[in-house]
């Protein structure tokens, strides 16, 4: 979402909101919580900033892990059963 009119060099605060039309009642909405207020400082030519960095590949998620733990133990599985028959 970009926001139009913000002055450079002012650190905003944001928080989003979200809602959602009631299944029951189309003219009603529902609202959620609001997240966390976060902190934004609006700096000249800050839509030309890069991309966020992502996430080092140095590190293996716990979910990676487990991943990989199943994968190698359906194969070594596939192989016994493959070895019996």
């Amino acid at each position: 979402i970009t926001i139009p009119n913000l002055t450079m060099n002012t650190m905003y605060e944001v928080m989003i909101c979200a809602g959602t039309n009631s299944s029951i009642n189309p003219h009603m909405i529902i609202r959620g919580n609001c997240s966390t207020p976060g902190t934004q400082l609006v700096a000249r030519n800050c839509d030309k900033a890069p991309p966020l960095m992502r996430r080092s590949t140095d590190e293996l998620s716990a979910g990676v892990i487990a991943g990989m733990i199943c994968a190698c133990f359906a194969i070594i599985l596939a192989i016994a059963a493959l070895i019996l028959w």
